[in-house]
């Protein structure tokens, strides 16, 4: 596994009262999650997480923004 290559991952929580980003992944697409790994298999919430059910949506390969539902100074 590669070190560099970074995978977003989406939580299945309610979207528009969490933090989340935008990127294109390595095929122009855009993809949204909540959270960066080094891993596409491993579930990055621990098992004491509200945020039990996560999906890998793809290599997160450039940012390109992010909403968030509380202001962020």
């Amino acid at each position: 596994m590669d070190k560099d290559i970074k995978y977003l991952w989406k939580n299945e929580q309610d979207q528009s009262k969490q933090f989340v980003v935008f990127y294109l992944n390595d095929k122009d697409e855009k993809i949204s999650g909540n959270i960066l790994t080094y891993s596409p298999t491993i579930n990055p919430y621990s098992e004491n997480s509200i945020y039990q059910n996560a999906e890998c949506v793809g290599i997160a390969y450039k940012f390109i923004g992010f909403h968030s539902p509380h202001y962020i100074e």
